[in-house]
């Protein structure tokens, strides 16, 4: 029975994310679908224990995104 629970919810999650075009702006990590308020997780989102790491070393965020900046610049 967990199994069909299980199956069900990832086709529900499938089935908001191509028929449902109604999304919250992202909070924390994830966003609401207006439309069903299943909860999403952005693709852009660290995973959890990633960010709990950065904020207890102290290691800065130029290191993680430091590819995002334009070619021959210092970020």
């Amino acid at each position: 029975m967990q199994r069909l629970s299980k199956m069900m919810s990832k086709m529900g999650d499938v089935w908001c994310d191509v028929v449902h075009d109604n999304a919250s702006w992202p909070v924390q990590g994830h966003y609401y679908c207006k439309t069903c308020w299943r909860a999403h997780r952005v693709p852009w989102a660290l995973a959890p224990t990633a960010a709990v790491e950065r904020r207890e070393t102290g290691t800065n965020s130029e290191a993680t995104i430091g590819h995002l900046a334009p070619a021959g610049s210092r970020a």
